[in-house]
């Protein structure tokens, strides 16, 4: 009843990392400002994006930021709900 209105609930994944967990759309491709479930160089991650002009983009990860090109990484999933362990 919290996923928003639109979600293919088909599509939807429960994805866990450390003491994080994602509800992600699999499938949505079209890279926009928020949060993602990237592919870069054949490793799977949750990113936060943000597109810059020039077809750039900022990738903000756990373990730092960089530019890129769109064309670098592949977007497997939009990251729908976001959910954080408190212990």
């Amino acid at each position: 009843s919290f996923v928003p209105d639109g979600v293919n609930l088909n599509r939807l994944n429960y994805v866990r990392s450390g003491k994080s967990c994602w509800l992600i759309e699999m499938g949505v491709n079209e890279l926009s400002n928020g949060t993602w479930l990237l592919d870069i160089d054949g490793t799977l991650d949750v990113y936060s994006v943000s597109k810059r002009p020039g077809n750039k983009m900022r990738i903000i990860g756990q373990d730092g930021e960089f530019e890129c090109s769109t064309n670098d990484v592949i977007a497997r999933g939009l990251v729908i709900i976001i959910l954080k362990n408190a212990l």
